[in-house]
């Protein structure tokens, strides 16, 4: 069978709106390696009705995205403009196939990241689950760890910034990934991600797949990484997670106000 451009896995409403999304998987004909991921299938979850920068732009990546605090503090990782775009763009030029009995056979041995823009709880939780199946590994992180499917905690890593949100996603039984300030303590129950740079690039995501979910007994320890990126980016999201924690210390303080935090 000839290798598509892309395969799209989901058209429909999206579970945090309803409004109607895309997610398309691409990275079948691709032969580089992206030096942290190693060679993964990239998904790519988008508003099916408007471009990405115009959804970003409009607010309307809420589809998308939900509440994720990246969104509102502009950190996220992902250049919406580019790869993003450039799959809307496609789609629309009717690269992609969509998923059928026959193309499913491209996932199998294949490694696939889950959300590499875009939140996976957008989707539901049996499209990722009929795909996982057919693969050799996934990575995926959910920033809606408080309000999503509860079977997503075992194929998700709960994406987490402070220790107040690790402590609460592991009560509720999530898995973590806690990205830390430089200065910030490595709790004994983590371990330092051995794709960063700071533990001298190890491995990459493609070889160790810890982040993929599961109970915290199974696995144990989890992931974290000091916060990375273009320079502007950490300017922004150093000055935003310190106003974001104090108005959440604020907010213990007084309980009447903890729902506008």
């Amino acid at each position: 069978m000839k290798k598509p451009n892309g395969i799209v896995i989901y058209d429909g409403p999206s579970k945090i709106d309803g409004k109607p999304i895309l997610c398309v998987v691409t990275g079948f004909r691709d032969k580089t390696d992206n030096a942290k991921t190693g060679r993964v299938l990239q998904s790519w979850i988008i508003r099916k009705d408007m471009t990405p920068v115009d959804a970003l732009k409009t607010g309307q990546d809420y589809s998308l995205c939900g509440t994720c605090k990246h969104r509102h503090f502009r950190t996220c990782y992902v250049t919406v403009h580019m790869a993003p775009q450039s799959v809307y763009a496609a789609y629309n030029r009717g690269s992609y196939q969509y998923l059928s009995a026959e193309n499913k056979q491209l996932f199998e041995g294949k490694i696939i990241r889950i959300g590499s823009y875009g939140e996976p709880t957008a989707i539901p939780f049996e499209v990722w689950d009929d795909i996982i199946k057919l693969t050799n590994g996934h990575t995926s992180y959910s920033h809606r760890w408080k309000k999503c499917d509860s079977r997503f905690k075992d194929i998700c890593m709960a994406s987490v910034d402070t220790l107040a949100e690790l402590n609460a996603a592991q009560a509720r039984g999530w898995r973590t990934f806690r990205v830390r300030l430089e200065n910030e303590t490595i709790m004994p129950y983590e371990f330092v991600c051995p794709a960063s740079n700071e533990a001298g690039r190890k491995t990459n995501c493609a070889n160790c797949k810890n982040c993929s979910g599961g109970s915290l007994e199974q696995k144990s320890k989890c992931p974290t990484i000091v916060v990375h990126g273009s320079p502007t980016k950490m300017v922004c999201y150093k000055k935003r997670i310190k106003i974001f924690k104090a108005k959440r210390a604020y907010a213990r303080n007084f309980p009447a106000l903890s729902k506008i935090v």
